[in-house]
């Protein structure tokens, strides 16, 4: 796939992501961009290529939480994180250009006051 096409399929996000695997629990991190097919996040990288994740993707809101969970697939690992392949487009994924106001910082700022 060329850059710039990728670049398009995806947009710049902050939010709290827990990453899952069966075999070795879970670790919270922070989503750094997504798309309907696949997301990269800053976590500790200690799950391998290939193996199946759950991730709960949280977005805050001023008095409110959703969660989006979908299982997905690790695709790459690297110092700073790994990038997932949902098994299914993400469906919830407009969420995502519809809310951009409502990424982390903002939103942790709006939970705590």
């Amino acid at each position: 796939m060329d850059e710039q096409r990728r670049s398009r399929a995806r947009i710049e996000y902050l939010a709290e992501v827990t990453i899952r695997s069966a075999l070795k629990g879970a670790v919270v991190g922070t989503v750094r961009d997504i798309g309907q097919e696949s997301m990269y996040a800053y976590v500790e990288p200690f799950f391998e290529p290939e193996e199946e994740v759950a991730a709960t993707i949280n977005l805050y809101g001023r008095g409110s939480r959703l969660s989006i969970q979908a299982t997905a697939l690790v695709i790459r690992v690297d110092q700073d994180g790994l990038a997932l392949r949902f098994s299914c487009p993400l469906e919830w994924w407009p969420v995502f250009s519809f809310f951009s106001a409502y990424q982390l910082d903002r939103a942790a700022l709006s939970m705590a006051g």
